[in-house]
């Protein structure tokens, strides 16, 4: 899973760092609200953890500002901070917040509450959800694909061989491959595999050169990936 950890405090934040990282969970970092926004042009939080006093803005603020951003919006959030009355607890929750936590905490019931949350939000999630080539975010569950915050336009059958071409890491992927796994194997020829690439290449306007044509083999990215 993916977590944004809202927190100005270093010490603190380097602490739930460590713990979420032991649990193989990948954290993005930021100190202040304006720097979580700016986290999310290249990431999408599965969770994001937020404090309520940050430096620069309330986290009640950033809890408003993520619930209509188009990469954070559905991301489950829960709120870090010093105040424990009930006023302030349910002002939290009221507003979206997804459960609340009072500093100082065990980082035991930190992660058991993380978990928890994540086990409510994601109930069927046994696979990944996102995949990441270069700015690129490949979203499975949404079918959706994001450079930052900008949505790009693909058909079902550009994603999908987009999806193809990022799951083999860079190996050649036949047009028969992609004839039997995205167009279904009937009455499709090689030619219609090229125009769709050839559309895709140009919805991905730069990134869109990494699709290598391996001359009477198929097609692979030639970069590096990283999946989440």
């Amino acid at each position: 899973m993916n977590i944004l950890l809202v927190e100005d405090n270093t010490d603190l934040r380097e602490t739930v760092v460590e713990l979420l990282s032991d649990q193989s969970m990948n954290v993005w970092e930021a100190g202040s609200g304006d720097a979580a926004i700016k986290v999310l042009s290249h990431a999408v939080p599965d969770l994001i953890i937020l404090d309520q006093h940050l430096p620069d803005m309330l986290g009640t603020d950033v809890l408003a500002a993520f619930k209509v951003h188009p990469v954070a919006k559905h991301a489950p959030i829960i709120f870090l901070s010093g105040k424990g009355d009930q006023k302030t607890i349910t002002t939290a929750l009221d507003e979206g917040a997804d459960d609340y936590i009072t500093k100082p905490f065990d980082g035991r019931i930190l992660l058991s509450r993380v978990n928890a949350v994540l086990r409510r939000a994601y109930p069927n999630s046994k696979t990944k959800r996102f995949i990441y080539f270069d700015n690129i975010i490949l979203d499975l569950r949404e079918q959706q694909v994001r450079v930052g915050d900008e949505r790009l336009e693909f058909t079902n059958t550009e994603f999908n061989i987009f999806k193809t071409l990022l799951a083999d890491k860079g190996d050649i992927v036949s047009r028969h491959e992609i004839i039997q796994k995205v167009l279904g194997g009937v009455n499709v020829t090689s030619r219609t595999v090229d125009v769709h690439v050839c559309s895709l290449r140009r919805k991905l306007k730069s990134i869109g050169k990494n699709i290598e044509t391996v001359r009477g083999r198929g097609y692979r990215l030639t970069q590096e990936l990283k999946a989440s």
